[in-house]
């Protein structure tokens, strides 16, 4: 496996997904965890009909993936997995390699929320500190940016000059 890439983006599989980080990595494996388009035949088509050629989606829900051995069923090349929400990135955290794993925050847009990541990125209190405890637990850097060329933005030091604006408000 050269890598497996953990990406978090409410709108799930779109254009910078498809342009930007399956067609950069020539991903042939894709992963979409999410358990009410797991339970949607159409939903579940219409995401497949969207994959480049030879591209592979498996759409599968959150207990589903935690059974799932991803370093055996998926050997070669990239994998990217793709979940909605920083919670649902929380309940499959267990399934995440120490080894040739990446995690990308992309878009988070949806809801309002109080942090500004990136134009397209924004969280909150509760999941920037679930963020920084998934960080710390796997030993993983946690990056925010919409397409793999871009500069990443390490979500620690959102949380340090978060903690910094704390502590002068206090």
């Amino acid at each position: 496996m050269e890598r497996i890439i953990f990406r978090v983006d409410d709108r799930f599989i779109h254009g910078q997904v498809i342009e930007g980080w399956i067609n950069h990595f020539l991903i042939k494996n894709i992963i979409l965890i999410n358990d009410s388009i797991a339970d949607d035949v159409k939903k579940t088509f219409i995401y497949k009909s969207t994959m480049p050629r030879n591209t592979k989606l498996d759409v599968m829900s959150i207990n589903a993936f935690l059974q799932l051995d991803i370093l055996n069923e998926y050997k070669k090349g990239y994998l990217l997995i793709i979940v909605g929400s920083i919670h649902d990135l929380k309940l499959i955290s267990s399934n995440i390699p120490k080894e040739n794993s990446y995690i990308n925050i992309g878009c988070l847009a949806t809801t309002s929320r109080d942090i500004t990541v990136t134009d397209n990125c924004f969280i909150n209190k509760e999941e920037l500190e679930c963020l920084v405890n998934i960080s710390n637990k796997y030993s993983k850097d946690i990056y925010a940016h919409k397409l793999p060329w871009e500069k990443p933005i390490n979500l620690k030091d959102i949380h340090s000059n978060q903690t910094n604006i704390e502590k002068m408000q206090g």
